[in-house]
């Protein structure tokens, strides 16, 4: 049997693990991948499966070379949902958070997949390896121990971590007796992929006891190339291989849509469940994506790859030595949350479109007919876009001023977005001309980002300066935001590690809130982790807080924290 040692195993080359090995090579990592399966998916008869990507997730994956922006052209956009109650239209919500550049995505599982790949074969730092299987997995002191079974050998892979992405099935949760808690659903939904001319504006549909399906639910989203996802639920005694046949999808198709002809590209059978594995870290084996959430359609995707961003990061300091590894409990301490958010979410969902008992599904009618505008906000776990989770309950979160709360953005939550110009420093993203504008989350890389908004050029300086006598300890970019027409006598700070931003539009300031000359702090997944006022500084000690290399006594001691 051949040994071989690495820093990172992967398990699984879905969208999850591809994601989690290119942010993890975005941060300097060398990562093994292995998938049982020889290749990616060919193509739309692989189905679409998880076909709905949200704003912040197609923004984060555009940090991977541009791969979220390839998926925003590609697919199919949309801001609102319909609701329709047996033949009444319900409501129809508007997301107000969603622009052209921030919408909800409809792109097929598999070309998200295929354009993971394609990123990762041409990073030098992802190993990918198909057609291999994991057999074995030991723990060891310092290490996992895996058995890898491939056509050509067998391997004793020893790995420092491992990070299961491997699905609702996952067998890297099996081989380390991680536990599942939780029901699985009763619920079943024939899902179709279906190529047809609908009357349909281009969002996603909700239709609960429609004529075509009395007593159940349908769903419908559109895809590229005039191909719809249809999940039609049916009820427990259904003949599932007969309700796949395409001629009986054809069947239902018409019936709800009036008779309109369709070309039936895929089927599948989709069972939501509301369990959860019971840890997402034991040791050093991680668990993301459908390992720990096995069944949080449709958001399954999103909550997956919100996982990888934000463990890798994590797991990249740890490696090189520069948080301890501690901070990886905050993976699971941020994570799960959302995981059981979903959960709950979906739990509620399940219930609204499959009332238990006569008597609810009569007080579920009656509300519909009633009430309409609210109870549609009942299915809105399915019908609606994700709400991107917030950290402000971690312990590497911090907010040093507590009056500061209700000013700006808070610690913990999604970055606000914003155009600016780069006037100096480094080279804005893509070799773009710096002088051209872009949007603040492509400056979001690798390390940490310190955005000051200093009033002056003379407070900029001292807080550069300051930042520069007192290093943090990881990698950490400082981006300067003077008041408008500020910005040429701040030029001079510009240099590698300092940027000087010019506030395009005054979206900085505005949706930063400049309650006075502050600073935020932003992590490498794009969420706020502190923020403060600049002529404190202090933000080397702050950023060792938010690495898990201090704690708050510490800053307590020296007045940051409260």
């Amino acid at each position: 049997m051949t040994a071989e040692e690495a820093d990172v195993v992967v398990v699984g080359a879905g969208p999850v693990g591809l994601a989690a090995a290119l942010f993890l090579a975005r941060q300097g990592v060398e990562v093994v991948v292995v998938d049982a399966a020889p290749g990616p998916p060919a193509g739309e008869a692989s189905g679409s499966k998880a076909a709905t990507l949200h704003r912040e997730v197609v923004e984060a994956l555009d940090r991977l070379g541009g791969t979220g922006r390839r998926i925003a052209d590609e697919g199919v956009a949309w801001t609102a949902d319909r609701v329709v109650f047996r033949d009444r239209d319900l409501t129809r919500r508007q997301d107000p958070d969603a622009t052209p550049r921030r919408p909800v995505v409809g792109l097929p599982q598999w070309r998200t997949e295929q354009l993971l790949d394609e990123r990762a074969r041409a990073d030098a730092r992802v190993d990918l390896r198909r057609g291999t299987r994991v057999d074995g997995l030991e723990r060891e002191p310092d290490g996992v121990a895996l058995t890898v079974v491939s056509p050509a050998a067998t391997i004793a892979l020893r790995a420092r971590w491992v990070v299961g992405c491997d699905g609702a099935h996952s067998t890297v949760r099996r081989l380390a007796g991680i536990g599942m808690t939780g029901l699985p659903a009763d619920l079943r939904f024939l899902s179709a992929d279906v190529r047809a001319e609908l009357p349909l504006a281009p969002e996603r549909h909700v239709w609960v006891d429609p004529p075509s399906a009395p007593g159940l639910a349908v769903l419908a989203h559109p895809l590229p190339e005039g191909v719809w996802r249809v999940d039609w639920q049916v009820p427990p005694a259904a003949d599932l291989a007969a309700e796949r046949d395409p001629a009986r999808v054809g069947e239902r198709f018409g019936a709800l849509t009036g008779g309109l002809p369709a070309e039936v590209v895929w089927t599948g059978v989709s069972r939501p469940t509301a369990q959860i594995a019971s840890a997402h870290r034991d040791g050093r084996v991680l668990l993301a994506g459908d390992a720990v959430a096995p069944g949080a359609a449709p958001r399954s995707l999103d909550l997956g790859l919100g996982d990888a961003e934000n463990l890798a990061w994590k797991l990249a300091l740890v490696l090189r030595g520069q948080a301890p590894d501690a901070l990886l409990d905050t993976y699971a301490t941020e994570r799960r949350p959302a995981a059981e958010a979903e959960r709950r979410a979906l739990e509620d969902t399940l219930r609204f479109l499959d009332p238990p008992g006569r008597a609810r599904r009569t007080w579920r009618d009656a509300v519909l007919r009633t009430t309409g505008v609210r109870a549609a906000r009942r299915v809105g776990p399915i019908g609606s876009p994700a709400t991107p989770p917030g950290y402000r309950a971690s312990p590497v979160v911090l907010d040093p001023e507590p009056a500061s709360a209700t000013f700006g953005p808070a610690p913990g939550t999604p970055a606000p977005d914003g155009r600016c110009r780069v006037v100096a420093g480094r080279r804005a993203p893509g070799g773009t001309a710096p002088e051209l504008p872009v949007r603040l989350r492509d400056l979001v890389g690798p390390e940490f980002l310190v955005l000051a908004f200093p009033f002056d050029a003379r407070a900029a300086a001292a807080f550069v300066a300051g930042v520069r006598a007192q290093p943090p300890s990881v990698p950490t970019v400082v981006a300067v935001v003077p008041p408008p027409g500020g910005a040429e006598a701040v030029r001079p700070l510009g240099t590698d590690g300092v940027l000087v931003l010019d506030d395009v539009d005054g979206d900085l300031a505005e949706r930063y809130e400049r309650w006075g000359p502050g600073w935020f702090l932003l992590r490498p997944d794009g969420h706020v982790a502190a923020i403060g006022l600049l002529e404190k500084g202090e933000v080397a000690r702050i950023v060792d807080f938010c690495t898990g290399r201090a704690d708050r006594l510490s800053l307590l001691r020296v007045g940051i924290a409260a």
